[in-house]
Parts: structure tokens; sequence; C-alpha cells
């Protein structure tokens, strides 16, 4: 009985299509792998002095960094008042002003569709920027003219209005942010 249960089990071994171990031998896997988007912001000019005002509108350039591996993004702007003695609680403050919207400037490329002005508009909702108060702008689609990507600097310029002839004088300042978006958001 041993024995021909022995000889079934040899005959299954062999007949089962195991391969036998040679002196070498080798197999392939194929791998693969998505890169998907991303996207980084940077400041390039993180302290930015407006200079001097006494009453009335004013603006300042900002200079940001953004890389992307697609060349159409999305491009907003949070901008907020700005405070006596960096104060978010201060009852001193100028405000952002609203009619001109926000010049958003990439360095080599433009806002989509072609014709728009590279001015974003802000929405009507205020927001917190940082701790302090102030705007959005809605988000807007720019185009980059370099192949494939979006790796440059973009110039930011909102504006602020100064109505009180008997402000307190000092220094007033706040924060200003831009936010890329990329995929579903644009």
């Amino acid at each position: 009985m041993k024995k021909s249960l022995l000889a079934i089990l040899v005959a299954l071994v062999l007949g089962s299509g195991v391969a036998s171990a040679d002196l070498t031998s080798s197999a392939t896997a194929t791998v693969y792998v998505n890169v998907v988007s991303n996207v980084a912001v940077g400041v390039v000019t993180g302290l930015v002095n407006l200079g001097n005002i006494q009453t009335g509108p004013f603006s300042g350039a900002i200079v940001f960094r953004v890389d992307a591996n697609v060349q159409v993004i999305g491009l907003s702007v949070a901008v907020s008042n700005l405070y006596k003695d960096d104060a978010p609680t201060s009852e001193f403050l100028i405000p952002v002003l609203v009619a001109p919207g926000v010049a958003v400037v990439p360095v080599i490329g433009s806002e989509l569709p072609a014709g728009e002005d590279n001015k974003l508009p802000y929405a009507d909702t205020p927001v917190f920027v940082g701790p302090y108060a102030g705007l959005s702008t809605v988000v807007g689609t720019f185009g980059s003219g370099q192949n494939n990507h979006f790796s440059q600097e973009v110039v930011v310029t909102p504006s602020w209005n100064q109505p009180d002839d008997e402000l307190p004088t000092g220094e007033y300042s706040g924060l200003v942010v831009l936010t890329a978006v990329i995929g579903d958001a644009v």
C-alpha cells in the first residue's frame, strides 16, 4: 500500500507541470507608476514695504513663485486689511480696495481664456487671512507659456484705500496669500 501511494504521489508531482530547478532561472515582472499633478507656491518677496501714505488708494507688488507639473492652474488671492501696529483687534485699519480687484501676472503666461485682463475680482464673502479680516478673490484660470508645466514667478498686486484724514500715524500691516489649485478645482 505504501509503495502504490508513493508511486501515485510521484506521478502527480511529475505530471503536474511544476517547474524543476536548473542551474539558473529568471522571471520578469512589468512595473508602472502614474505621475500625478502637483503644485507648490513660495514667496520671493516675503516682506514688502508699501511706502508712506497720507490718504487715498495705494497698491504694492508681491512676487510669488509657483511650480506645477501642469500647464494650466487656478490662482486666487486673499488680502487682509492693514492693521495698526500689526494688531488684528485694533480699531485702526486701512481697508482693502475692492474696485480694481487684484492684478495677477505670471512672468511667462496669462489668464485664460485669451483676452482676460489678469485681474481677479473679489468674491462677496469676507475671509480671515491669518488673524486678519480681509477678502479673497475668485479663482482665475492661468496658462503657462512653458511646455507642459507652470514654473515661474507670479506678480500679485492688491490695493488698499486710506480714507481717514485723522487715522493715527504709525505702521499698518497685514497679509497677502496666493493659492494655486490644479485639477477639478480649476
